[in-house]
């Protein structure tokens, strides 16, 4: 079985962001399978899937320099591991999203998207193992006839706002409405002890830089040419 997987990632600074980063994603995919797969032997057997979320940095989730020109960083924290959960769920015809970026979506000027609703999954280590709602972008060309049979349709603003928000606050002991520290519109509240922890982020990342080391063994388990990642304490601190 043949697969490779790549990680896009952009800094949001405001909530019209979102939606013009997502649309260049949504644009790109479509262009890449038309132009590259759909015209090759790629085509044969093969596709493109795809999944969208969005992750905090550096509270909330990490980012580690690898010192590898190939792969320089590797990101870690609980809405990485949401992402890469919902990618489980993603099809040639649909894009899982996370349940704060439909939010997020949903606080734009425009919405032009196609979104339904899959339901709720339950993905292992997200949200303390209780169902997610797995809403996601749909790529099919022709719906209607579909949906007219599933008796299914693409949700309103106002539908998937609703639900994501309540959701959301419901589940506040691990998630909380999306914000922007940049957005000049403030989309979304700081939470109360976000600068301290932003303070507290900051510093502890100053004493440190990253080196990479290939070992033989590591324990009795081989893991040779793999790259490790340490974090150590720069020299007089």
């Amino acid at each position: 079985m043949l697969g490779d997987e790549l990680i896009f990632c952009v800094k949001l600074m405001e909530q019209s962001d979102i939606l013009s980063y997502l649309q260049c994603f949504i644009d790109s995919r479509e262009k890449f399978k038309k132009e590259i797969i759909d015209k090759s032997f790629l085509g044969n057997g093969l596709d493109l899937q795809s999944t969208a979320w969005i992750a905090g940095f550096p509270v909330g989730n990490l980012s580690l320099r690898k010192g590898n020109d190939s792969n320089p960083f590797d990101y870690i924290g609980p809405a990485m591991d949401t992402g890469f959960r919902l990618s489980k769920l993603s099809s040639p015809e649909r894009t899982p999203i996370s349940i704060d970026l439909a939010y997020a979506i949903c606080c734009g000027k425009s919405f032009e998207f196609k979104i339904y609703y899959l339901g709720k999954e339950t993905l292992k280590g997200v949200l303390q193992n209780k169902p997610y709602p797995v809403f996601y972008i749909d790529h099919r060309k022709s719906p209607q006839l579909e949906d007219n049979l599933l008796k299914k349709e693409s949700l309103s603003r106002d539908r998937v706002e609703g639900f994501a928000k309540e959701f959301i606050l419901q589940n506040n002991s691990s998630l909380f409405l999306p914000f922007i520290y940049t957005d000049s519109l403030k989309m979304g509240e700081l939470p109360t002890d976000y600068i301290e922890q932003l303070g507290q982020a900051n510093t502890g990342s100053e004493g440190l830089e990253s080196v990479t080391s290939s070992s033989e063994n590591d324990g009795g388990h081989d893991i040779s040419g793999e790259e490790k990642t340490e974090m150590i304490p720069k020299h007089g601190q």
